[in-house]
């Protein structure tokens, strides 16, 4: 799946070990310890069999790296570093035989299956949980976990494999992989719209009805959970959750906020000119200071079809920021490195005045 297989996989039909250490120089990616992914279509002789494992073509071209962590895409056409990792991921559960039949995916790696966002860097390992008990290998990480019934799904494209459900992945994440990874799980789910049938997303932010039913799902997975572990964690991210951060860098600033102890930041502001023009919806506004805090994310600004900035889209940005300005506003532009770094989101808003 996702042109990724085991070593396994490969011996099963006569493809020797010294062949797929000699193909990592060519036409193969190591995705973990024993699995491989197929890279580009080789023309070498020895390597001629690896072919048997490319049931996406496609994919090929795609794969790049170096991409930025807000999944913005290098080159047309090409995979982020999110987008590529995830495929392999998933890739790697496909075919992995280590996965017991009592083993449910969890965790990261249920949230690779369900597209929940991760903060930066790639999975050496494998994540499942079980209620006949735990281990840590190199490839996999079992935790011991009691699941209901109703937390678990059997998630395309992983087939036979059981997974936790969204909410319990987002509670499981929140509880066992910290605040921010959890901040950014629960945002996604609370308020990521759904695409249409030609799979075009809908429309941000959802209604405050939608993200309430969204919360409740949340909430009642959280209250199936057994024992108090993470409780306190759990509660603290499902009472900030709002469903209004548009990428994960903006969930990441909203746990910043809170943590500095700025609990009237108003998300999703609307602003309009005196005549009642709308000017546009920004990410933060900070009333009591006149400051319009945006977190910028390259793929906001990418251009289709090329790597190039979209300068119709930098000059629209740039008008937007002059009308905010010209009504009196300050504008703070935060990036990646500012929301994931502590000290430089203080600095940064210390520079403002929104600190002392």
């Amino acid at each position: 799946m996702y042109n990724v297989f085991s070593r396994a996989q490969a011996r099963a039909i006569g493809i020797e070990p010294a062949v797929l250490q000699s193909s990592l120089a060519c036409c193969l990616i190591r995705v973990a310890r024993g699995i491989y992914a197929v890279a580009a279509d080789c023309s070498h002789p020895a390597h001629a069999r690896l072919r048997y494992f490319l049931e996406d073509p496609a994919l090929l071209l795609a794969r790049s790296r170096g991409a930025a962590p807000d999944r913005a895409r290098p080159h047309p056409g090409t995979l982020s570093r999110w987008e590529r990792d995830r495929l392999d991921h998933v890739g790697w559960l496909a075919c992995t035989g280590r996965i017991a039949p009592g083993d449910i995916v969890s965790h990261r790696s249920a949230a690779m299956v369900h597209d929940l966002p991760l903060l930066p860097g790639r999975l050496t390992r494998l994540e499942v949980s079980s209620s006949h008990g735990r281990i840590t290998t190199p490839g996999l990480r079992r935790r011991e976990r009691v699941i209901a019934d109703e937390d678990i799904v059997e998630a395309h494209p992983i087939g036979s494999l059981r997974v936790t459900s969204r909410a319990r992945t987002v509670v499981d994440l929140i509880r066992d992989c910290g605040t921010e990874t959890g901040i950014m799980a629960a945002e996604c789910f609370l308020g990521r719209p759904g695409t249409d049938e030609h799979g075009r997303p809908g429309r941000f932010p959802l209604p405050a009805a939608v993200r309430q039913r969204r919360k409740a799902v949340l909430c009642d997975a959280a209250g199936r959970l057994p024992g108090c572990w993470g409780a306190a964690r759990l509660r603290r991210v499902l009472d900030l959750g709002t469903g209004l951060s548009e990428s994960p860098a903006e969930a990441l600033a909203l746990l910043g906020f809170h943590s500095v102890g700025i609990g009237d930041i108003i998300q999703q502001a609307e602003l309009y000119t005196d005549q009642g023009a709308f000017i546009g919806r920004v990410d933060f506004l900070l009333e009591r200071l006149g400051l319009v805090i945006e977190v910028d994310g390259e793929s906001k600004y990418r251009a289709s079809g090329t790597i190039l900035m979209d300068r119709r889209a930098l000059l629209r940005e740039k008008r937007r920021e002059n009308a905010i300005r010209a009504l009196g506003f300050r504008v703070l532009r935060l990036e990646w490195a500012d929301v994931i770094d502590p000290q430089r989101f203080v600095a940064a808003l210390r520079s403002v005045g929104a600190l002392r």
